[in-house]
This record gives C-alpha cells, structure tokens and sequence, in this order.
C-alpha cells in the first residue's frame, strides 16, 4: 500500500479563540497529499453529536496536534475535555510514539503538570512558521513511519505461527528493548540541554523537574545528581526569601491598614465635635448628647466627650427641673387667677353681667368680620402650588433675623400656648389639647437647592437621592431651579444640613404653631425632630429623642390638606415630596 493509500490521521485540537491561526496550519495539512487532517468546523456534519464526533476522531487518529496558547491553557472548557481525553489514549501508545505534538500559537507559559506537555518538546509557530512548519513536518513523518513499521510488524507476526511465534516475540522484545535504550538515551540528551538553559536563565524549578526526569531514566547519572543538588539549595533559599518578603508585605499592609482607619476615626470625630458645638450654640441639648455618645462610642476615654457630655446632660437635667417647676407654678397661678374671679363674680353679679354685654358688643363686629372674609375667599380663584419658596404671612410687628452661613430669613415665634391638633381631622390628629412652648425663630421658606448644595460642598451634607423632580429629569443642580425647595433629602440629610447651619430641626408643636402663625402648607412635606407618637403632644416624654431610628413626623404637605395633617415615615425615607426647614431657640 502506498503512501497516499494510508494518510496520517491528525487531529487538531485547540480553543475557539485560535480558530483563524489553526485554519492556516489546517488548509496547509490538508494539502499534503499523505496527511488526512481533521478539524471539528470542517468534519462535523449538521445533526451529529458535537462531543461523539470528536472522541470519535481522537480514537481514530494517530497524531493529536495541540495548540497552545493564553486561551486554551487558562479557560475551562472543553478543551481541557479533548487534551485529557487524549492524554488517556497515549498511555496506550507505546514508548516513544509521537501521538501528541504541542504548538504555541503565542509566547504563553505552560503550567507544571498541564496534562505532561510541559515535558514534550513543543513548537513555537508564532516565531519562524515556515521553519515550525517543517519541523512538525519531520515529525509526523517520523510518525508516520512509526505506524507504517508497526502494520508491517503486526501483518509479519500474522502471518507467523507455532514455532516461529516465540522467536518472533524474542527478536521483536530485543528490538524494543534496543529502541527503549535508544530513546532513553536521546530523552536524557535532550533533557540535559533542557536542564542547561534552565540553569542559566535560573529557572529552578523547571531545572528541577527534568532533572528528576533524567534522574528516573538513569539513577546513577552523575550529571544530574549533582546539579539536582544544587538546584534544591537554590529552590530552599529562594522560598526563604520569598516567605521573608511575603512577612515583611504583610506587616507593611497591616500597619498601614491601622493607620488608615485611625485617620477616618480621627476625621469622624472631628467632624461629630462640629456638629456638638453648633447644637450646643443653638441650646439643642439632646442632638448634642446624642453625637457625644457617638464620639464616645470611637474613643471611650476622649476627655473632651465627657466633659461635654456632662455639661449637657446637666443642661437636659436643668430644663427637666424648670419645666416641672414652672408647670407648678402656672398651674398655681391659673387655679388663684381662676378662685379670683370666682370671687368677683360672687361679690359683685352686676359687673359679671357688664363683662358680658362688653363680650357681645365686640363679638358681633368680629362674626361680621369673619363671615366677610369667608365670601371673599370663596369668591376668591384658586391659588395653585408652585415649587418656587413659600410664601409667608409675616406678622409685622414681630421681629426677623438672618442666618450668617446660609442667608436664611428667620421668624419670631413667640412664647406661650396653643391649641394643637384637630377633633376634625384622622385619629392621630386627635385630641385638640394645649401645649405651651418657648421662643423659638423659625426659617421663612424651606432650605432651598442653592444652600443645600453648599452643605454638599462643605462635606458636611450628602447629596440627595435623586438630582430629578416630579416633572424634571433635571432639578438639583440646574440653576433654574436653585431657589426652589431641596427634595429626596432623609431625616438624617435635613438633620446634618441643620447643625452645619446652627440649626435644628423644628419639633413637631413647633412647625404647627409656626404654620399657624405664618402659612407654611403647601408645596411638600417638611421633616419635624418628633418621634411618631400619639397625641397629646410632650416634648419630654421621650418622642424628641434623637437617637432612636424609629418613624419621624412629617407635616405639610399640598395645599389641600388641613394645618394638622400628619404622618409618620422611615428616616430614610427621601422622595419627591419631602423637604425641611430649620428652627432655633430664641434667646
């Protein structure tokens, strides 16, 4: 049979990646006239079974040709499936066939133990492909030969029987045993140059390797015992040194790790002793207690903190005390103002009847006076919201001040009592009941874009939730909009805008007493201080505690709902509809 009549088998096993590289080794292969080879594009037919076909050829071939490269060394998949697949079947090859030819399509490393090819000599096509070319031609002819002589051998021992059996056997062991030598002795040859180069780039353990490689074929080969010597000491030495550097890393990490979040403790309690001191400049004792508490839970023993935090809580204690005091002595004053007049009107029946004719006479002119005002403001057209700031009935003859750091415009509110909540409107609005408080200004209009994104600036604020508006993709930020009202703020966004302004928020009685006296609803909800609890309303039974992470009020809200409309949200809450403005004793 000739040549042609038995072509060499080669499969071509590579990653999907490399297809055009392998495509011109294939179209090359395949126009030699005694090489049959075969790729997955070119052979699988459509309906056959991908993974059958290809075993199906690897069982067939007589020389696998593997491609190497970053591709097929470092990605899982079936490449990986065909070259251990094919490793499998060269065990089955006798010793010294040329059944699996590695080609580097690129300069890649070969890792330690991939599939044993970093021990077989492998070309390197993407430097000389003409001169890779012919070696892997030479190659597959000896390949080639390869099989040829074994069909010879084995059509021989067919035809050979009985008594010339056993010389046959003897002859073809001897010949195997003289090839075994043979080869034997060429791989130490090339092992040993292999062993050179490695020594002299200081490959070590590479070097490593294929000595124990030479040292497998032949125990007593003094070459390679002395050099596998030398090898170990210097593979010992530089793990020493490798573990040394590691250590020396690791330290260096660590230190500098601990020095980073000492910087950031630093920093946050910086930034938390702002906040204290412009609460306590503002007489917002609970907000400066609570940020106290949260310096000291970063350094227990700051010295600062707890002379602070003492200072404050005898603040909080003194207020405690002056309510408790001052609530018995109203109390005592209205119940003597109260037996007084008890007692005039005993003593004197004619005065309480003046007192009562006095009444009617000026009631009647106020009711006419009402009763106008309610025909006006029906007849009146409709005022429609507008994002812009709110608008104020400012009462003349009280006074206003201005916030140095955002130019605010601040109200007076004045001390004394009012009716809060509503027999008219939900069940938490509900009862109406008194409530006095103190001084206290108030911010004109809600914090506006312009001044929240100083804040931002400062570092002292985040920026809100969204930079978009109910009817703009474009709000915060665009100068178009900086004077209206900042929304997509949370509790803890409008808190800190407060304290960077030395200002707090407004508690709940203070924003409904406050709207009452100067039309503050509309446009959006307003965060309040307060907790979200039931009525009647007490600063002091724990609802303007600023520690807790519990719902908060807001109130405001459209046009259309009434003065004492509430509700209670999450403190992250920030949404299109929420905003603040800020408050501040009175001194």
């Amino acid at each position: 049979m000739s040549i042609v009549d038995r072509k060499l088998r080669v499969f071509l096993s590579y990653a999907r990646e490399d297809k055009e590289s392998v495509q011109e080794i294939y179209q090359r292969l395949n126009g030699e006239s005694w090489i049959a080879p075969w790729q997955d594009t070119c052979k699988i037919l459509a309906g056959e079974t991908w993974a059958l076909e290809i075993r199906k050829a690897i069982d067939k071939a007589d020389v696998i040709i593997i491609f190497l490269s970053e591709n097929s060394v470092m990605k899982e998949g079936f490449i990986h499936a065909e070259m251990n697949y094919a490793w499998k079947r060269s065990l089955e090859k006798p010793p010294g066939t040329i059944f699996r030819i590695p080609i580097r399509l690129e300069d890649c490393e070969v890792p330690v133990g991939f599939y044993d090819l970093d021990e077989r000599q492998w070309l390197d096509y993407f430097e000389e492909k003409n001169e890779s070319y012919e070696k892997l031609l030479k190659s597959l002819k000896v390949r080639f030969e390869q099989r040829k002589e074994l069909e010879d051998r084995e059509h021989a021992l067919n035809k050979k029987r009985n008594g010339i059996k056993a010389r046959k056997i003897a002859e073809e062991n001897a010949r195997k045993e003289k090839k075994r030598k043979f080869f034997i002795e060429k791989n130490i040859d090339e092992l040993i140059a292999q062993v050179r180069t490695a020594i002299r780039s200081q490959d070590w353990v590479f070097a490593q390797a294929k000595l124990k490689e030479i040292l497998s074929l032949d125990v007593k080969h003094a070459e390679a015992q002395s050099n596998l010597k030398i090898v170990e000491e210097k593979i010992a030495l530089i793990a020493v040194e490798k573990a040394k550097l590691e250590r020396i890393t690791r330290e260096k990490q660590l230190a500098e790790e601990q020095a980073r979040k000492e910087r950031e403790r630093q920093i946050a309690i910086g930034k938390l002793f702002h906040r204290v001191n412009g609460a306590m400049k503002v007489h917002n004792w609970s907000l400066a207690r609570s940020k106290l508490k949260e310096i000291l839970s970063l350094d227990a023993k700051h010295a600062e903190a707890h002379v602070k935090l003492r200072i404050v809580d005898e603040k909080l204690t003194t207020i405690a005390i002056e309510k408790v005091k001052r609530e018995v002595v109203e109390k005592d004053e209205q119940e003597h103002v109260a037996r007084k007049k008890k007692n005039e009107i005993k003593r004197n029946p004619k005065r309480l009847l003046s007192i009562i004719m006095l009444v009617v006479f000026f009631l009647i002119p106020v009711l006419f006076f009402l009763a106008a005002s309610i025909i006006t403001t029906i007849n009146s057209p409709t005022i429609v919201s507008t994002p812009i700031i709110v608008s104020t009935a400012t009462a003349t003859a009280l006074p206003t001040d201005s916030s140095p750091i955002d130019s605010m415009i601040l109200l007076y509110v004045p001390a004394g009592e009012f009716q809060m909540g509503s027999e008219d409107g939900g069940n938490d609005e509900k009862p109406t009941h008194t409530v006095y408080l103190y001084a206290f200004w108030v911010d004109q209009t809600k914090i506006t874009n312009a001044m929240y994104a100083k804040c931002v600036i400062a570092g002292d604020c985040d920026e809100p939730n969204s930079n978009k508006s109910s009817s703009h993709d474009y709000y915060y930020g665009n100068p178009e909009f900086d004077n209206f009202p900042v929304i997509y703020v949370s509790w803890e966004d409008a808190s800190n805008y407060c304290a960077w302004v030395n200002r707090r928020l407004p508690t709940e009685a203070e924003w409904e007493k406050a709207a009452g006296m100067y039309d503050l609803v509309g446009d959006i909800w307003e965060w309040t201080s307060s907790l979200y609890d039931n009525y009647p309303y007490d600063a002091f039974d724990g609802r303007e505690d600023l520690t807790v992470s519990e719902s908060r009020v807001l109130r405001g809200g459209p046009w259309s709902d009434s003065l004492t409309r509430r509700f209670g949200v999450n403190p992250a809450y920030a949404f299109y509809d929420n905003g603040f403005r800020c408050a501040m004793d009175a001194d």
